[in-house]
């Protein structure tokens, strides 16, 4: 028993020993840990909510789908996850919107669940179309005689007047067998030949305008429609012209239809043109506010052809039906369109398609409102014999009560 005690002492210290030595075994060393993994980058952050479309018109009861974007701060965009609201009408839970009974301007909002970050869209509701009150109107078959034309046009904000004095002999009620009577401006005839370039306001006397104003305030979004047609006296050598054909002037002739003038600081209008005699324009110009730029409609030089090579208006001695339309859509966004359609025919009448045009244009601030309107502008070229005008009732409409008030095309 003591002797086996011993050789187990011996061995210990034999390991103690080994283990000591500085030489020739190998040792035994623990590597260090890993790095830890990188922290996962941060969670994208919501930007913005994007809704669309930032505006639209609608008659009552109509509806429209808005849809919501999310944007984030990776670059990325999602549909967004938000909360729909409505100011007028209602909105279900996935963004269809239903126009209420009241026409008026309202908003739609989406609103992110979780941050509450959103975004508005104007909608305008008016009442369905051909239903409408005009703000302004009239009917030339009310007035008993010219003495109580006249009393009507030389108060109230309306005139009839021209740059070189209005001769009212020069303005009459004619019968209609269409409107039972209609207001006949006479054109005088120039000669020698004017042309713009010497009488930059118009012809002098020539032209007799028909201009009122919105005296209930200005309107920010307008219809106006009218109806006119253009004649001769009888033995007239070559019908209602813009220019005679006589004339020298290698200018073209124009003669300015309709006029809707803006509110101050604003300058120039919109209009409805006849051009070099052989083209019907609509126009939209806007000018006068130095943070403003023209607002000329992308595209068409500020002025769309509605028809060309035809000229059939100022020729046929038949009725049309003209519309103007301005809408500012926005604090930077405004639209305009024109519609023509021949409205008799042989006399009778006989409504025909409208040819229409219809634009948008950008502002760097805020469109103008529109003050007024004018039936019959200048007229840039003379003829040698006197022309008629003669203009039917018209109808001036507030746009942001009423949508589509005369049921026109508009897509």
């Amino acid at each position: 028993m003591h002797r086996g005690r011993a050789m187990v002492t011996s061995w210990v210290a034999l390991l103690v020993a080994t283990a000591g030595c500085g030489g020739g075994g190998p040792s035994l060393t623990t590597s260090p840990p890993p790095p830890p993994p990188p922290p996962p980058p941060p969670a994208p952050s919501l930007q913005s909510i994007d809704l669309s479309p930032t505006a639209v018109q609608l008659t009552s009861g109509a509806s429209q789908q808005f849809v919501s974007t999310a944007r984030w701060s990776d670059g990325n965009s999602t549909a967004g996850d938000v909360y729909y609201y409505a100011t007028g009408g209602t909105i279900t839970a996935l963004g269809l919107y239903v126009a209420g009974p009241s026409p008026g301007a309202y908003s739609v909002i989406a609103a992110d669940k979780t941050t509450g970050k959103a975004d508005t869209s104007s909608v305008t509701v008016g009442a369905p179309s051909g239903s409408y009150t005009p703000e302004y109107a009239d009917d030339f078959a009310a007035y008993a005689d010219d003495g109580a034309l006249r009393a009507a046009y030389t108060s109230g904000g309306r005139r009839i007047w021209n740059f070189g004095g209005i001769d009212w002999s020069k303005v009459n009620l004619v019968a209609d067998p269409v409107f039972g009577k209609a207001l006949r401006t006479t054109q005088q005839k120039q000669t020698p030949f004017f042309d713009l370039t010497n009488a930059p306001n118009g012809l002098p006397g020539a032209v007799q305008r028909t201009e009122v104003n919105f005296t209930k305030g200005p309107l920010s979004g307008v219809w106006v429609r009218f109806y006119v047609r253009f004649d001769a006296p009888a033995g007239h050598p070559y019908g209602w012209r813009t220019k005679s054909p006589n004339d020298p002037s290698p200018f073209g002739g124009a003669y300015k239809v309709f006029f809707l003038h803006w509110s101050a600081p604003y300058s120039e209008r919109g209009a409805i043109v006849f051009s070099n005699t052989s083209r019907l324009d609509a126009q939209f110009y806007v000018t006068g506010l130095a943070k403003v730029t023209e607002g000329s409609v992308p595209g068409s030089g500020s002025s769309q052809g509605l028809t060309k090579g035809d000229g059939t208006e100022w020729r046929d001695g038949q009725w049309y039906e003209m519309i103007y339309h301005y809408k500012r859509l926005g604090n930077n966004i405004a639209q305009a369109g024109a519609w023509v359609r021949r409205y008799t025919t042989n006399g009778q009448v006989n409504p025909g398609p409208y040819r229409w045009w219809m634009g948008q244009a950008q502002f760097v601030g805020q469109p103008p409102t529109a003050s007024a309107m004018e039936l019959g502008g200048n007229k840039n070229h003379g003829n040698e014999f006197d022309q008629y005008v003669i203009w039917g009732p018209w109808q001036v409409v507030d746009a942001d009560k009423f949508a589509n008030p005369f049921g026109v095309p508009m897509n």
